[in-house]
Order: structure tokens, then C-alpha cells, then sequence
């Protein structure tokens, strides 16, 4: 399951649809939530967070919180469609176990780092 950040754009969700991704948004539970609010839900719901804000990078590294797993998204306006397409072919794959790695979805790029 994904904890989708509030930075995450319609058309993002509109391809999670597609793949029938399993998710929470954000501004639907909890609008206007700190990082660390989020992060302890993403713990509670056992679920991965999509986010587009860097912060959550920080967080991960200096913290060493063990039970998150964080996708960030990066990419420039142009690269949409292919960083979309990355991020399906990331979830669709089935063999993705996020807890405890920060992977950033670029277009035609993934990389996962572990805690």
C-alpha cells in the first residue's frame, strides 16, 4: 500500500489507477500533516510513501527510521511521462519490498537505497 503524499499530482494518480495501486492519500486523512505525522502513519498503516518532497530523504538518512519506505519522485516537466512510466513498471513488478529503502524514480532511472 502507498501513503501518497499532498505534492502528488492528479495525473500520478490517475496511472496508479491504471495498475490498480493500492493507496492512502494524505490530504484525505490527515490534510495539512507534518513529515513526521506522516511517517508514523505510514508505519501504522504499514504502508510506503510517495512524495515528491526531498525532506523525506533527510529524514530517512538521519533517523534511521526502520519501518518507512519512501519512493520520492524526481523529475523535470518534460520527463513526466517517462518517470510515470518508471514508477508503474516499479510497482507493477511485484517483487518491490520498500521497507527500510529510499528509491528515487527518475525517467528511465530507479534507484533504491537502504537504511
Amino acid at each position: 500500500m502507498l501513503l501518497i503524499d499532498e505534492n502528488i499530482e492528479n495525473e500520478i494518480l490517475i496511472a496508479l489507477n491504471e495498475i490498480n495501486a493500492e493507496y492512502v492519500l494524505v490530504r484525505n486523512i490527515m490534510r495539512m500533516a507534518t513529515d513526521l505525522e506522516i511517517i508514523l502513519k505510514s508505519i501504522e498503516l504499514k504502508a510506503t510513501i510517495l512524495t515528491k518532497d526531498k525532506d523525506f530523504g533527510e529524514w530517512f538518512f538521519s533517523h534511521g527510521e526502520k519501518g518507512v519506505g519512501v519512493i520520492f519522485l524526481r523529475f523535470k516537466k518534460e520527463e513526466r511521462s517517462d518517470s510515470i512510466d518508471s514508477l508503474k513498471y516499479l510497482l507493477v513488478d511485484g517483487t518491490l519490498t520498500t521497507e527500510g529503502k529510499f528509491i528515487t524514480v527518475k525517467a528511465k532511472r530507479i534507484r533504491t537505497r537502504k537504511l
